[in-house]
């Protein structure tokens, strides 16, 4: 591909992908460094080396730009998974491993936040991390410089500064709530807004990855709100669902809204909004099936192609995906997975077919509140690893009655960083332009009314399940016995 391109970086929980691209959405090079070893949990514990996720942006990048001519990458921008909080020395150095998004041990100090604050801060939370690390590791927390999200990491690698960027909607941190957390700020980096340059490509970092040295680097953010700018979900009524370990869920629409259990937060232009959320083990369900109950390949995928055999619903076979909680709308942290109708009709066919309705039924739970608050969604544009598989998306069409359109480009939040990396270079005037001039959409898949109809049976006993067995999961957790 000849012309300008736009370097688009997303470091995710399980792998980084490095796309570029034309002004127009087209893919020049694409390229998928998997760190399946990075991942350690235990308990509430979910923690990842930083350096790792460096080692594989810089080879990445390098297989990247060896495809395309890079005086011809314009500027590159990096986002990705989050809240995670890295902790790095002067250097910029990992002083601990990053406590991902996915660790829950900072739980009570996001409850200690919100009664200090009188208002709620998730257990998820940024700022909450970082006060666990200073009682946890308290040596650590002294050594640390700076504090930054995974994406931030990656950028100050490629630009030696202490810069984070971030968005209003989704600020790590504000002056009030440091104060309430009795931090130090100073240990708190300058703060850009996606989408303003950041730094610039060094030497170091050039002769490294192969970029050219000088290169705008732009401000990014998580894939989360990078996933929906690049599914093109920028019009009314318009979702965005994006699969891959996790799931988030979101409608724009044009006025403000409020309903338990979701979000609503403005959009880019700064005139419309998102209503949705994230929910926690959706296709992280589906590899704790693949890897960890079927001991199969990490890339036999067999059992999805075999799921397309069971009938839809499975046979009245219904899974909760709550494996390590659940997030919205539920958020529960003790809620966890159940299988239930089991005869002995079901084959391993049928319970992975359950996991992917269950993926379908939580989207239909986001989309319920969503309604009750009152927009609607229209149209849904699935993206990341899960729009991959057909099936998967024709039971998001089917269990949701909506239409479902699948990008050219699934990776929607590699091709999210390059979209802000235009707006950054000035190639975009706003983000919105940027989306509408550079998704492409591939395939419109239709719900099928009488599979619809099946699935709505189905969907209330789903949603009735957990309020049924919500009351054991207390019990359940106090449970003892050895270790």
């Amino acid at each position: 591909m000849t012309g300008p391109l736009l370097l688009g970086i997303d470091v995710g929980t399980t792998r980084v992908k490095v796309g570029a691209f034309g002004i127009d959405g087209r893919a020049a090079a694409m390229r998928v460094a998997n760190y399946p070893d990075a991942l350690r949990t235990d308990g509430d514990a979910a923690e990842q080396d930083p350096r790792e996720w460096w080692q594989h942006v810089v080879r990445a990048i390098r297989e990247t730009t060896a495809q395309v001519e890079p005086g011809a990458i314009l500027g590159v921008c990096v986002g990705g998974q989050g809240p995670t909080m890295v902790a790095v020395d002067e250097t910029l150095t990992p002083v601990a491993p990053a406590l991902t998004w996915m660790d829950r041990r900072a739980a009570g100090h996001a409850q200690t936040l919100t009664e200090r604050a009188k208002r709620t801060v998730p257990s998820h939370s940024f700022l909450a991390k970082v006060m666990w690390l200073s009682e946890a590791n308290p040596d650590a927390y002294a050594r640390a410089r700076w504090f930054c999200q995974a994406w931030d990491f990656v950028a100050m690698q490629l630009t030696g500064e202490p810069v984070v960027s971030t968005w209003a909607s989704v600020t790590p941190w504000d002056a009030g709530l440091v104060q309430t957390s009795e931090l130090d700020e100073r240990k708190l980096p300058e703060t850009r807004e996606m989408g303003q340059r950041v730094g610039s490509v060094t030497s170091r970092a050039a002769e490294l990855t192969g970029l050219p040295q000088g290169l705008a680097v732009i401000g990014g953010i998580t894939d989360y709100f990078g996933g929906i700018l690049g599914s093109g979900a920028v019009g009314r009524g318009v979702a965005c669902d994006n699969g891959g370990t996790s799931q988030s869920f979101n409608v724009c629409w044009d006025e403000p809204l409020a309903a338990q259990g979701i979000f609503c937060i403005p959009s880019f232009d700064g005139r419309s909004f998102y209503l949705g959320g994230p929910t926690f083990t959706s296709g992280r369900a589906l590899d704790w099936w693949r890897s960890d109950v079927l001991y199969a390949e990490p890339d036999d995928w067999s059992m999805v192609e075999q799921a397309g055999a069971a009938q839809d619903g499975s046979e009245r076979l219904i899974f909760l995906p709550y494996l390590a909680g659940e997030r919205a709308p539920l958020w529960d942290t003790t809620a966890r997975g159940v299988f239930f109708g089991l005869a002995l009709n079901h084959t391993r066919a049928h319970m992975t077919r359950a996991i992917l309705e269950a993926v379908g039924y939580s989207i239909r739970h986001i989309m319920d509140q969503i309604e009750t608050a009152g927009a609607r969604v229209d149209e849904i544009h699935c993206c990341g690893g899960q729009a991959t598989s057909e099936l998967w998306c024709r039971i998001k069409a089917d269990v949701t009655g909506t239409r479902i359109v699948v990008p050219q480009v699934t990776e929607a939040a590699v091709l999210g960083s390059a979209m802000i990396a235009g707006v950054g270079v000035g190639v975009f005037e706003d983000f919105g332009r940027g989306a509408r001039a550079m998704m492409r959409p591939q395939q419109v898949i239709e719900p099928n009314r009488e599979n619809h109809a099946r699935y709505q049976d189905l969907y209330g006993v789903y949603r009735e399940l957990y309020t049924s067995v919500k009351p054991l999961y207390a019990k359940l957790n106090v449970v003892t016995g050895p270790p």
